[in-house]
C-alpha cells in the first residue's frame, strides 16, 4: 500500500512532505548542498539563492529579490506559503535588525526556561 497524501501526525507524513519539498526546490533548478539534504542552492550569473528548511520552517536568503520573488512565486503554486519577508523568529531564535547589523537573540527561551524551574522571579545580576 502506498501514501497517497500525507496525513498529519502519521510517522510518515514528514519524509513525504520533505520529498515533495526537495522535488519542487529541484523542478525549480535548485540543488541541495552536499553536507545538509534541507540546504538548496541555485546560482543564476551573480545572483544566489539559498532555501533552508526544519519541520516546515523555510528560510530563504538571496543577494538578488527578483530571484527570490521568482522561486516564492513558483512553490505558492504548490504549496500554501507566507512571506514574513523580514526574519523576525526561526528555530527559537529572535531576531532583529540595529543599524544595519543583525542581532539574534533567546530570551524569549531563557524567560521560558527560568519560568519552568521557578525562576522567573529571581533577580539577576550583569
Amino acid at each position: 500500500m502506498a501514501l497517497r497524501k500525507a496525513v498529519y501526525g502519521l510517522g510518515a507524513s514528514g519524509r513525504l512532505w520533505w520529498q515533495t519539498f526537495t522535488q519542487k526546490n529541484k523542478d525549480f533548478g535548485m540543488t541541495s548542498i552536499t553536507s545538509d539534504d534541507c540546504v538548496f542552492s541555485i546560482r543564476r550569473g551573480e545572483s544566489v539563492l539559498i532555501v533552508a528548511i526544519v519541520v516546515d520552517d523555510v528560510l530563504m536568503i538571496e543577494n538578488d529579490e527578483s530571484l527570490r520573488q521568482e522561486q516564492y512565486a513558483f512553490m505558492h503554486g504548490f504549496f500554501e506559503v507566507s512571506d514574513d519577508r523580514d526574519l523576525k523568529y526561526y528555530l527559537g531564535v529572535h531576531y532583529t535588525r540595529d543599524s544595519g547589523d543583525v542581532v539574534a537573540n533567546q530570551t524569549g527561551y531563557l524567560e521560558r526556561v527560568l519560568k519552568r524551574y521557578g525562576m522567573d522571579k529571581c533577580k539577576y545580576t550583569a
